[in-house]
């Protein structure tokens, strides 16, 4: 068992490199920080991005539904469940343009 403070070194660690990653789809996106706030939770580019990131990183639900503002994490689940599903085809352009970026780690 790690001590708390390990834990927290490596949940800051995780986090920091998710931000990483979600920083190089953005740019591979188009899209600037802002507008991640700005769009509306189900914006196609979004699910394509949690799509992607729930493939190549360990991120969390939580976490990329809150920094994706995506609304609680069931429903940013449930995005990701129809978009690898084909179900949500206009978020498979923002899929493939992202498919170059890879996990940090």
């Amino acid at each position: 068992m790690q001590s708390p403070l390990v834990e927290s070194e490596t949940k800051e660690l995780r986090e920091a490199q998710w931000e990483q990653v979600l920083q190089a789809v953005l740019k591979a996106l188009g899209q600037m920080s802002a507008a991640v706030a700005k769009e509306r939770k189900s914006q196609d580019w979004k699910v394509a991005i949690a799509t992607h990131l729930r493939q190549i990183t360990t991120a969390t639900n939580p976490w990329l539904a809150a920094r994706l503002h995506m609304g609680k994490p069931g429903a940013l689940s449930r995005y990701v469940v129809e978009c690898k599903s084909g179900l949500r085809p206009p978020a498979l352009p923002y899929l493939k343009k992202q498919k170059n970026v890879k996990s940090a780690v």
